[in-house]
């Protein structure tokens, strides 16, 4: 009984330490409707590459270590092997990238069509951190590294294109694209998983009995 009890309490501080703490949602860009109009505009490695604006709300430092985006490849073709990922604080000629990271993103079929009937995908993929601060605008953008590749409409504004050869070329009036950022926020607060407080209510009884029987050896 006595060492049931003593291998209950470290599972429980064991299973409580190793869960992993889950990511926040730095800023997220909705996806818009798929509608008649809805089709996506290229962004490749190369070629034409858009960078969407955002801002994260909150005060101090973030860091961003992976993004989700909605996406399709031209004519159903096969899936961009790597992506393109990169931050920038300035999208006025040759712009200014604060980093850029080659990302392979895992893709999954939303069961939408754009309006040519093409699959829509939603992409999502981790990378190396990314410090940001709180209250700035900045710019993201996602590219394909092979193979034509469209990035899906969000909504509101704050589109911008650009091109390697011609650097960035300034406002784009269309929608945003869709994309999600996600890292570790300042002032974020982490509440604990289900599984994790009741792995912790476990660790709790487990000393508690161990208390008991040292007053009462009976037990």
């Amino acid at each position: 009984m006595r060492l049931f009890i003593r291998l209950l309490a470290a599972a429980g501080i064991a299973a409580a330490i190793a869960l992993p703490a889950r990511a926040a949602v730095l800023y997220s860009e909705p996806m818009a409707t798929p509608s008649s109009s809805w089709f996506g505009i290229a962004s490749e490695t190369g070629n034409q590459v858009l960078a969407s604006s955002f801002t994260v709300t909150g005060s101090g430092t973030v860091s961003a270590t992976g993004a989700e985006w909605i996406g399709l490849p031209w004519l159903d073709w096969p899936q961009p092997p790597t992506f393109t990922i990169q931050i920038l604080d300035s999208v006025t000629g040759t712009g200014n990238v604060l980093a850029s990271r080659t990302a392979t993103a895992t893709a999954t079929d939303t069961g939408l069509d754009n309006s040519e009937g093409w699959d829509v995908f939603s992409y999502a993929a981790s990378f190396a951190a990314i410090e940001l601060q709180a209250g700035t605008e900045y710019y993201f953008s996602v590219a394909s590294d092979y193979g034509l590749w469209l990035w899906g409409d969000g909504t509101g504004s704050g589109l911008y294109y650009g091109s390697p050869s011609s650097g960035w070329e300034g406002f784009l009036e269309d929608a945003p694209r869709a994309f999600t950022l996600l890292g570790d926020g300042a002032e974020t607060t982490t509440v604990a998983e289900p599984p994790a407080a009741a792995l912790f209510g476990l660790m709790l009884i487990g000393a508690g009995l161990r208390r008991r029987m040292r007053r009462n050896p009976a037990v």
